[in-house]
């Protein structure tokens, strides 16, 4: 079966509850290793930190791989979708502009 199916199945049963504690993952574009260079690697941690700052969340951990993110982090407002929303859209942003371009930075889901 298709890596996609099975993301959109693991997608109907997933809801946000505040003060629950989540592993999300997120991948770029293409698996391209956009994070291999440390300046962009920054913006994304910037946003996770943003994140925390804003009381979003509290992060527990974080790894920044060349092509993906994993973040282990509990929940304290919103949902997991507006979080990862404002998480890829503000990264996205940022990388965009430092690298010139305007294209997609990360595959959908999380």
């Amino acid at each position: 079966m298709p890596v996609a199916a099975n993301g959109c199945r693991l997608r109907n049963a997933r809801f946000s509850e505040p003060g629950r504690i989540y592993l999300l993952t997120a991948v770029a574009h293409r698996r391209e290793p956009v994070f291999a260079d440390w300046r962009m690697g920054r913006l994304v941690v910037e946003q996770l930190r943003c994140a925390d700052e804003a009381s979003l969340v509290t992060s527990m951990a974080w790894v920044l791989m060349p092509d993906h993110l994993h973040w282990l982090m509990e929940l304290k407002h919103g949902t997991l979708a507006e979080l990862m929303c404002r998480i890829k859209s503000r990264s996205s942003r940022s990388i965009n502009l430092m690298r010139g371009d305007q294209g997609r930075l990360w595959q959908r889901g999380y």
